[in-house]
């Protein structure tokens, strides 16, 4: 299934890699849990509900969370995929309030990791002095 899909994304020209790279991972994470509904079909409160666990248990293929932004960045990447075409959801994963409890947990894990010292935030690096330009 996560095969076959993979194809046809490949196959289709509106796809960036971002959005694919996000699918797979949320579709591989879905088929572990023997989740059956499709993304597509699946109502606002449901949606909600898989968001919120995919949001605290996804990680990477370490075993180690993602950075904070990371995560905020697939969440955008399955917020485009769902509002843009053929799906054209009428909401958002992000700003619509049905979502407000899978958005809550995402920030709540990701102070959690912080915490834990297992996430930290963006690490700035010193200007480039101009003598080195």
């Amino acid at each position: 299934m996560v095969t076959t899909l993979v194809i046809k994304l490949n196959n289709n020209k509106e796809f960036t890699y971002s959005k694919k790279a996000v699918l797979v991972q949320l579709l591989t994470w879905r088929k572990e849990r023997n989740i059956a509904n499709t993304l597509e079909s699946m109502e606002p409160a449901e949606l909600s509900a898989i968001l919120k666990r995919f949001y605290v248990e996804n990680r990477n293929v370490e075993g180690k969370p993602y950075s904070r932004n990371t995560m905020k960045a697939i969440r955008s990447g399955l917020d485009r995929f769902l509002s843009g075409s053929p799906q054209r959801k009428p909401f958002s994963i992000i700003r619509d309030r049905e979502f407000k409890p899978a958005n809550e947990a995402l920030d709540a894990s990701l102070k959690d990791l912080v915490r834990q010292g297992l996430n930290s935030s963006t690490k700035h690096k010193r200007p480039i002095s101009k003598e080195d330009l």
